[in-house]
């Protein structure tokens, strides 16, 4: 059995308050301590990894053997320090980090002191102040804009209401048209005062029971009508499984629409409007679940650590960068959460769970 030493021995418990990764090996490769950042950064319980190989046990990878010789260099060398960077495997995500390996003994036995920093992290913060700045002065533009669309909503729903009266004799297809054009005005209303109410008060949204695959069948509609314009000669089939026995989640119901609609666009887009996209609504230990996924490419490493950054974009003069932002942030609003998978060459999912309505036991009773 491996010994380890104890916080006292080696006097470092200071190091547990390190915003690094602190990993100390022996001789051996054995781990014999490991901090409290480190575990955040590789999502490991040190009780896990204690006493066991670090090269062989606990990260047998390529990318760890890679620096396995500059480990022996150090341990034998005590004061020599080696520096490093590389991505590593962690899971559910891989990181960016850099490495600085000393060597020194503790009571005659040669030890190495490993600094592990996630520059993954340091680059997101940056990033997110960056986009801050460039948020500064969206408040106004976002009042400007909500105000010029009010005025094409409201031209929109008095012509709406000369095809309504005299609609009596139209087919049952002009109909649905027609009142898909309704209720897309009535969403875009409500967009509009959302905005003017977020720039006055930083209040929390007051939600309403809202039946989320009645949200998904509406979403797909308006999904369909956006690939029919970006692709005409395009072919996508939409392949839902929607669990019919669904509580109501707590929400709005036209920014959940718009959330759906983003995803699903982003799937057509990414298929170049050709393949299958798959909803399905299921009830999980998170909440009232929904899945889309889509058969496309997938999309890189450094494109999915970068997804829901405001104002990032594979779009180009297409894309505003705002669309999985905007979701991410109306689903965390609502308790929910939003998140991802996606292989090279197989295609992205994602995910959106929400929590049940705190009435829905009436309802189900």
């Amino acid at each position: 059995m491996v010994e380890t030493l104890s916080l006292t021995e080696i006097d470092f418990a200071s190091l547990d308050l390190l915003p690094y990764g602190i990993i100390v090996l022996d001789e051996k490769g054995n781990v014999v301590f490991y901090n409290d950042r480190e575990e955040q950064i590789a999502g490991r319980d040190r009780r896990d990894v204690l006493g066991r190989n670090f090269f062989t046990e606990v990260a047998p990878c390529t990318e760890v053997g890679a620096f396995y010789d500059r480990f022996r260099d150090t341990i034998t060398g005590e004061g020599l320090t080696a520096e490093f960077s590389f991505h590593f495997p962690f899971q559910p995500r891989g990181r960016d980090v850099e490495i600085a390996m000393t060597g020194f003994r503790v009571e005659g036995r040669f030890l190495c002191l490993v600094a592990v920093r996630d520059v993954t992290e340091t680059e997101f913060v940056r990033d997110r102040i960056l986009s801050s700045q460039k948020f500064a002065g969206v408040g106004e533009v976002a009042a400007g804009v909500a105000h010029n669309f009010n005025n094409v909503l409201m031209a929109i729903g008095t012509w709406l209401h000369v095809l309504e009266r005299e609609s009596k004799n139209a087919s049952p297809r002009t109909l649905r048209a027609i009142s898909e054009i309704s209720r897309m005005v009535t969403d875009g209303r409500a967009m509009v005062a959302r905005i003017r109410e977020d720039r006055l008060s930083n209040a929390a949204p007051v939600a309403e029971d809202v039946a989320i695959n009645d949200v998904v069948l509406g979403a797909i509609q308006q999904a369909q009508a956006r690939a029919t314009e970006l692709f005409p000669n395009g072919s996508v089939t939409i392949e839902t499984t929607l669990d019919e026995n669904l509580p109501p989640v707590a929400a709005h119901a036209g920014e959940l629409r718009e959330v759906f609609v983003n995803l699903l666009s982003n799937a057509v887009e990414a298929m170049d409007g050709n393949g299958k996209i798959s909803i399905i609504s299921s009830l999980s230990r998170e909440g009232v679940r929904v899945a889309v996924r889509d058969f496309g490419p997938g999309m890189s490493d450094e494109v999915q650590k970068k997804i829901f950054r405001p104002l990032f974009t594979t779009k180009g003069t297409r894309g505003t960068g705002l669309g999985l932002s905007t979701s991410y942030s109306t689903i965390r609003r609502f308790g929910g959460t939003i998140t991802f998978q996606s292989t090279s060459g197989k295609g992205t999912a994602f995910y959106v769970s929400l929590p049940p309505s705190p009435l829905s036991w009436l309802v189900t009773a």
